[in-house]
């Protein structure tokens, strides 16, 4: 059994996961050894990617043999990598604890992307979403979190720091705030893996109270959210958080946090929310929805982001033809809306969004 903090119930406490603080307090319960240590500890697991004390030859040999006896560095255990025809890679990850997660590696010409997942299944309820047919079963530490990318770029042998980070896996990050804004800044931090904080995205259903705290923070990843729908009737039916927090409220913390994080500043384009729009065939992909997206967009600094769906055999829903998306996207751009067409990676692999399940079953 694995709790929040990264201890193993059983045994050693598992490092990774720890912030520096952390670790220079590891360090601190050992006798005779220099607070230094505890910086090349951290450098050790986060910067190069340590999995043992005994690679760490820079530091005393007593150090690495007491951190052997009560404490280790555990990634989630690779089960299977699936290649997509497009270089997509689907990753699937056993916990310690069993449980399965799915992270994705998507590559392109002009960047490479990792998306991560947060939590084993999903609470939000999205009817569209493969993930949220597990239901919840827990959150994931903040040491499953950025395993998950140490065991991507180790895999791929891929070391530039100009990497995109994506948090749009299984589960939702607000809720699991603390595992989340944890793994996110060992993920920024430069003397950690030293991933730009601008190359770093949240997306969420639009859990209220967790945009207002993550506005609050000295640093935060960009917020990207995923409406698919501007009716609050329609949007309650195929996303159940809208029935807590409806389009005004969401609209209006969204707009606090774009506020908050610029302090007076002129956002720039690229500095824009994200709403995030999966059309579903017959259901919110009309010319009556443009016009009404149109018209919410309007006063908040937000760029608009087309989906189509990703059909799953699970799932009742299909996926609009190409021709169909072109006039919603036509109309959107008519008025100005900044809006762009995110083509699906990954389908023949099941790695493209909304459609990470984890469907092997634990044995």
């Amino acid at each position: 059994m694995i709790e929040n903090n990264g201890t193993d119930v059983t045994g050693s406490q598992n490092l990774l996961g720890l912030e520096y603080e952390d670790i220079s307090r590891v360090i601190a319960q050992l006798p005779g050894i220099k607070s230094y240590s505890a910086r090349q500890l951290y450098s050790w697991i986060y910067s190069k990617h340590a999995q043992s004390f005994d690679v760490m030859t820079n530091m005393p040999l007593p150090l690495r043999k007491a951190l052997s006896i009560g404490y280790r560095i555990s990634k989630p255990l690779l089960e299977r990598v699936s290649t997509s025809t497009d270089e997509t890679r689907k990753y699937l990850f056993r916990l310690e604890d069993g449980e399965l997660i799915e992270s994705v590696w998507i590559p392109e010409e002009s960047r490479n992307t990792m998306c991560l997942s947060t939590q084993v299944g999903c609470r939000m309820g999205c009817i569209f979403c493969a993930t949220a047919q597990l239901g919840f079963k827990r959150n994931l530490t903040s040491g499953e979190i950025v395993g998950q990318s140490l065991h991507i770029l180790d895999e791929i042998g891929y070391r530039d720091r100009r990497v995109n980070v994506v948090f749009m896996g299984m589960g939702e990050g607000l809720d699991n705030y603390e595992q989340l804004m944890r793994a996110f800044r060992l993920l920024a931090d430069p003397s950690g893996l030293a991933i730009s904080p601008r190359r770093i995205t949240l997306s969420t259903v639009g859990l209220v109270p967790g945009i207002e705290r993550l506005a609050l923070e000295p640093r935060a990843p960009k917020l990207a959210v995923s409406l698919n729908s501007p009716f609050d009737d329609e949007r309650s039916r195929i996303m159940p958080v809208n029935k807590k927090y409806s389009i005004a409220q969401l609209l209006k913390a969204v707009s606090g946090f774009m506020a908050t994080r610029h302090d007076g500043e002129k956002i720039r384009f690229n500095e824009r929310v994200t709403f995030e729009y999966a059309l579903l065939k017959g259901v919110n992909d009309t010319p009556a929805h443009a016009h009404e997206l149109i018209r919410l967009l309007r006063n908040v600094p937000a760029k608009l982001n087309l989906l189509a769906f990703n059909p799953t055999p699970t799932l009742p829903y299909e996926r609009p033809d190409d021709q169909w998306i072109e006039s919603f996207k036509e109309i959107l751009l008519g008025a100005d809306v900044p809006v762009s067409f995110r083509k699906s990676r990954g389908r023949d692999i099941e790695a493209a969004c909304g459609q990470l399940a984890a469907q092997q079953s634990n044995k």
